[in-house]
């Protein structure tokens, strides 16, 4: 087995300077509503053991980044590793992809209850910026441009997890749109690339939040990689790092009763 094409590996490998580099967000709550407390605390849990069994997808389903044979990958799926010889793949790299996972909490009523967007972004920024300018304090250093970043910091510093209400009560409820999209969290972009079209946060599904990380690494701005707006809804789908069909059949200039026929022509084929 070839580890090299593993995503825990590759994912070290891109994005984690060294043993002790961490990854994940900074979360932004603010919601503080008395009734939603324990939906903040089962939020954080769900979005934990989320991410945490997308990084273990490649565990129970070895054949997805194996270089094998059609034929083995279904021998492997209906007998196992063992019908071909093989031992289960090492679960060290997951483990210690899992073990550098972090949510970097910012919660207090008095600064971030309510915040919108661009408030949330605000915040975001002063954070990383403050975070920089610890790390040149101590190495002694003096920063002629307050953007300059100095090392790995422990979470991302191009998007951030903004909870609020609404989020609180899509995950806590595990509330899935008409679409059977969701649950999600909203992520706020550091910098990015406005336009009529985007204002710097989308919705994103918990189970894309690992790949989510990569993605915004060093990628020029999300929006290059978002679905546009449904036609239907007027609502940007909750990002699963991918178009959904009806959005892509929308982009090529498909109404809604082409889109059918067209789905109802690919089950009869």
């Amino acid at each position: 087995m070839d580890d090299w094409n593993r995503p825990s590996v590759k994912f070290r490998c891109n994005y984690l300077d060294s043993r002790t580099t961490t990854w994940g967000y900074l979360v932004i709550r603010t919601s503080y509503d008395p009734a939603l407390e324990l939906a903040w605390q089962r939020t954080l849990q769900k979005i934990k053991d989320t991410v945490y069994s997308a990084i273990e997808y490649e565990l129970r389903y070895p054949q997805s980044w194996m270089k094998l044979s059609h034929q083995d990958r279904i021998r492997i799926q209906n007998e196992g590793f063992s019908s071909l010889g093989l031992l289960p793949p090492d679960p060290a790299p997951v483990d210690n992809l899992k073990n550098r996972f972090r949510l970097s909490l910012l919660e207090d009523p008095a600064q971030y209850r309510g915040l919108s967007a661009p408030q949330v972004r605000e915040k975001f920024d002063e954070w990383c910026m403050q975070h920089t300018q610890q790390l040149a304090r101590e190495r002694g250093v003096i920063l002629d441009d307050p953007l300059t970043e100095l090392g790995p910091a422990p979470v991302s510093t191009d998007v951030c997890l903004w909870i609020d209400d609404e989020v609180l009560r899509v995950v806590d409820g595990d509330i899935r749109n008409e679409f059977g999209e969701g649950p999600y969290v909203k992520a706020v972009e550091r910098r990015p690339a406005l336009s009529p079209d985007y204002d710097g946060w989308f919705k994103v599904e918990l189970g894309y939040l690992w790949m989510m990380y990569g993605r915004a690494f060093n990628s020029g701005g999300l929006d290059q990689f978002l679905p546009p707006k449904r036609q239907k809804t007027g609502e940007r789908p909750i990002w699963n790092g991918s178009w959904p069909f009806d959005v892509e059949m929308e982009s090529l200039g498909m109404d809604e009763r082409e889109m059918e026929e067209y789905y109802m022509k690919g089950i009869e084929d």
